[in-house]
């Protein structure tokens, strides 16, 4: 076994190296957060509140719109995959290069369904009952979020899910979704 007749030097340089490397990072740290707080103030937060004109108050009025041709965005606001996308989804509807009218209904929960007998959605005022099918596979629409397609007040297309919401406003930016002009 080795031994040292001097004890352990430090070595200076490695002393420095370090310093630098703390000071590198701190600055890196001061940097983002001076970037995120600027990235903020300049943009401002979209919320569904912006888009109380083209909100709908319940199911029966999506297909009764005066438009030809408009998207309908169904979301709630306690659902966590809404909240993922909610972002990605106002800033489509406010800048969409295609002009596409989209509409906004907030959806309730599961728990404000009532199911009768049959499994069909019913509630006392009929509020929030869907009657909207989807053209596909003629199932009912049962979950947030959700978009739907409407042309001349038929339902020609919905999806459901955050990747399906995505990949569609994706198509219609790309001038790929063929469903609409």
């Amino acid at each position: 076994m080795a031994t040292y007749k001097s004890g352990y030097k430090r070595s200076k340089g490695n002393d420095k190296f370090l310093l630098y490397m703390l000071i590198g990072f701190a600055i890196v740290v001061v940097g983002l957060i001076i970037g995120v707080i600027i990235y903020n103030a300049a943009n401002p937060d979209l919320d569904y509140s912006s888009f109380e004109d083209v909100h709908i108050e319940n199911f029966r009025d999506v297909t009764t719109i005066d438009d030809t041709e408009y998207i309908v965005y169904f979301y709630g606001v306690n659902c966590g995959y809404c909240k993922d996308i909610k972002y990605q989804v106002l800033n489509f509807a406010e800048t969409n290069n295609q002009d596409i009218k989209v509409y906004m209904l907030e959806s309730a929960t599961p728990d404000d369904w009532i199911l009768d007998d049959n499994g069909t959605q019913t509630t006392e005022d009929d509020y929030y009952r869907s009657d909207i099918k989807d053209p596909h596979s003629n199932y009912y629409m049962r979950g947030t979020p959700a978009m739907v397609t409407v042309k001349n007040g038929v339902v020609i297309d919905m999806v459901v899910g955050p990747d399906l919401i995505l990949s569609l406003i994706d198509s219609v930016e790309e001038e790929t979704y063929g469903l609409l002009n």
